[in-house]
């Protein structure tokens, strides 16, 4: 059985509930600790001697480590690890080692996005802060695209993961992102989600734009419309006529929910919580070269209030079981992944070669063949 040396301790991490409807291949995956006692106790270079395999085997998976925070006597953290594949139907088994004298963290964390060189995500974004292992501006894009967005004036929140922006609703509170064109080259396929939290209903003549797309031929996209409490997928065509699809009723702000919606060319699928809704199939014209904005649709129209996180463009239509595990690796974690204690990798001599048995590893072929020994 393979394993990494040089590191002092590790850790299983296992997908047990909440299977892909079917197996996802290079799957970002979130890995989160809440106040975890090991890694504070265990690392030797803050956080960055991690690394992350498939349990057993020894080759490094690509990951990105969105927050660190030290609490003193434990870490808050929160990884994203791109895995080759979550299985639908067995467990899906990771490990996690920490401890190694001299380490560091993966070297390329945009590799986590690159679905294994499909290069499919266009953008993401975090949307960080206090806590968060990067740099300004807040809108820092994880893919390696350079879509970075400037923040104008929004505040930090308590996010779904980590932290995230908090929008307060005016003209200057929002996030400029690059041009539609840029961000989103080919007019299909796509997908465009987030998780927001509204922090107010709104009256019947006020909107709320979690992420607003000016498109081609004058006509716009507007996603996160928040209108009679309502909240929906939608946008404008060339002819300035509204299309949109209603996706949920916020009857009490404070609550997250996960937005997603497809394009594949002919159908505009919006999703609710990874529930898909009936697809509106005309008048979409595409984007143009006009600037995208998180928490607005133009810079004053629609603008947003409450907090928006984990912000999402990819060019491929996103299958229902990817978005349905995105949802519940990240809205129900516990009920999705689970954790084993943290295990010393002291390591045994092996009678085969000189080689080194992890006992790290014994519950699985080393003890099978120590077991063929005795």
């Amino acid at each position: 059985m393979a394993d990494l040396t040089g590191y002092t301790h590790s850790q299983l991490i296992r997908v047990t509930g909440n299977k892909p409807a079917a197996p996802q291949a290079w799957f970002p995956m979130l890995v989160a600790f809440d106040a975890d006692a090991g890694l504070n106790d265990y690392t030797q270079n803050a956080g960055l001697d991690v690394a992350f395999t498939l349990d057993g085997d020894d080759t490094e998976l690509p990951y990105e480590r969105e927050e660190w925070t030290d609490n003193g006597a434990n870490i808050d953290a929160r990884f994203w690890v791109r895995v080759p594949s979550v299985d639908s139907a067995s467990d899906t088994d990771l490990r996690m080692h920490l401890g190694k004298a001299g380490g560091t963290a993966y070297p390329t964390p945009s590799d986590t996005w690159n679905e294994n060189g499909a290069y499919n995500f266009q953008a993401v974004y975090h949307l960080g802060g206090s806590g968060w292992v990067g740099s300004a501006p807040e809108a820092v894009d994880s893919t390696g695209n350079g879509n970075d967005g400037t923040d104008s004036g929004t505040d930090l929140g308590a996010g779904i993961i980590g932290d995230c922006r908090d929008f307060e609703r005016t003209n200057t509170d929002l996030i400029l992102l690059p041009a539609g064109t840029t961000i989103m080259p080919a007019a299909s396929p796509w997908t465009i989600e987030c998780f927001m939290n509204y922090e107010s209903t709104q009256a019947s003549n006020l909107e709320q734009r979690t992420i607003g797309f000016r498109g081609g031929a004058g006509s716009g996209i507007v996603f996160g419309e928040g209108g009679t409490n309502e909240s929906q997928w939608g946008y404008r065509d060339a002819g300035g006529a509204f299309h949109y699809e209603v996706f949920q009723d916020p009857t009490s702000a404070g609550t997250w929910y996960h937005q997603c919606v497809t394009y594949d060319g002919t159908d505009f699928v919006p999703y609710h919580n990874a529930n898909p809704l009936a697809p509106i199939t005309d008048g979409f014209v595409g984007f143009n070269a006009v600037s995208v904005m998180i928490g607005a649709y133009s810079g004053a129209d629609g603008n947003f209030d409450g907090l928006i996180d984990e912000v999402r463009l990819s060019s491929t239509v996103r299958a229902a079981a990817w978005v349905l595990f995105e949802y519940d690796n990240v809205a129900d974690y516990a009920g999705t992944i689970t954790h084993g204690a943290w295990e010393a990798a002291s390591e045994v001599a092996a009678l085969f070669g000189g080689s080194l048995l992890s006992v790290t590893g014994i519950g699985n072929m080393n003890k099978r063949v120590l077991g063929a020994m005795l």
